[in-house]
Order: structure tokens, then sequence, then C-alpha cells
């Protein structure tokens, strides 16, 4: 598989770069797919060998992400932002366990009518109870929903997980099994921008703290979790052997 198509765009016009061949198929180059569907009218397009490309992607990751200096501070502030998000779930749970309160006072209420035989019409009086209810049971839902999210778990952001990343990830992107290489760069790289004066790469921050934390676990597993999901997508017999 090439390692780019499906992430990277024309930065004229947003279309996919494609794989074109040239002198006998001795040359291949990443072009705007519109480009060659459409003609020139569509997009001026651009051609880029695709050795190059894929050094440029891969050596900037390295330089720019995959090293300790750069991951720590990365981590910081996803970890901030896991912080915050902690802070402010845990203050609409506290928020919604009042209207719960609330809310359980309400039914004693009514049964206490209803107990008391000043319940003269039963029809308005169930409408009120399963009103009152589902208040209750959404409620407690989102409560619970809230309570699912835990905090990052810092104590295995250490040092040394950063660097087994930081070289994991490295050796899969230089991988000899093309389609492991793939599954490394379409979990740490979501988006190419290819124009004629720079290239733009973006991906998702959470498939680095996850593989961080993934990093904790035997190195000598297999492919890493934060790529199995891409993975397990493939037919068994790539995977690499035991």
């Amino acid at each position: 598989p090439t390692l780019l198509t499906g992430l990277a765009q024309c930065e004229t016009c947003g279309g996919g770069m494609t794989i074109r061949t040239g002198k006998g198929g001795r040359y291949r180059y990443y072009t705007c797919n519109n480009r060659v569907n459409e003609g020139a009218t569509s997009c001026k397009g651009r051609n880029i060998p695709m050795q190059l490309l894929d050094g440029l992607v891969i050596d900037n990751l390295e330089a720019r992400i995959l090293t300790p200096e750069r991951l720590e501070p990365l981590l910081k502030t996803i970890l901030d932002r896991a912080r915050n998000r902690t802070t402010e779930d845990a203050a609409k749970a506290k928020e919604l366990r009042k209207k719960l309160h609330g809310t359980e006072v309400k039914i004693e209420r009514l049964y206490a009518a209803l107990a008391d035989g000043t319940v003269s019409d039963t029809t308005m009086f169930r409408r009120s109870m399963a009103q009152v209810e589902d208040e209750r049971d959404e409620t407690l839902r989102m409560i619970a929903s809230l309570e699912k999210h835990r905090d990052v778990p810092r104590h295995l952001l250490t040092k040394r997980n950063i660097e087994r990343f930081a070289t994991t990830a490295r050796a899969g992107l230089r991988n000899e099994n093309a389609r492991l290489r793939k599954g490394y760069m379409r979990q740490l790289v979501s988006r190419i921008e290819v124009g004629d004066r720079q290239i733009r790469v973006s991906g998702p921050e959470s498939t680095l703290a996850e593989g961080v934390l993934d990093s904790g676990s035997d190195p000598a597993a297999g492919v890493p979790s934060f790529v199995q999901g891409w993975w397990a997508q493939q037919d068994s017999n790539l995977r690499p052997a035991d």
C-alpha cells in the first residue's frame, strides 16, 4: 500500500493525492486526483515524487513530534485539558445530584399524597409520577455518564514510557512491512495538506497520550494497541510473525 494515499490532499482544491507513474513505472509521483480526472480546469495540480513526500513527512514527524523533548510538553498540554475537563465534570455531577435529590423529594411527596388519600385524580397522579420518574432516570443516566470519564493515569506518563513510545513509533514508520508502516502513519496523522511552498501535517493528540500509556506494557507484545484498531481491519495473514 502507498504510505500517504487517503491522507495527502491538494492544498489548492482539497482533492486527494493519488499515485501516477513515469518512465515505465520507474518513477512514482503523488499528484492531485481532481487534476488527473477532470483536467487543468478543475485544479492547477502539482506533482511531487513519492519518495520525497514520504521522506519529508516521516522525517518531520520524527524531528518535531516523536522525540521525548517534543512529546513531554505536548502531553503536559493534554493532561492540563484532561484535568480541566475532570474538574468541570465533577461540578456538573454535583449539580445533577442536587437535581436528583429534588426529584426524589417530589416522588416522596406524590406517594405521601397517595397514602394520605388526598389524590382524587388517579390518572393525573400516574402521569405526574411517570414524568418525575423519567426526570429522575435521565438525571441518573447523566451522572453515570460523567462518572465514566476517568482521570488520565498520570503515573504511567513516565519519561521511560515516553521514550519507549517515541522509539516504537519511529521504528514503526520505518518498518519494512508496508501495511504496518501505513498503520502507524494513519494512527498518528489524519491529514496532510500538500502545497507548493509548504506541507501541513495534522493528527489527533489523543493518539500520543494513548500510545505513551500503551508503552508501559511489554514492548515485545507485538503491534501496539493504539495501532491494533487499524491492524484488526486487515487480513490476519498480514500480521507480523510472533
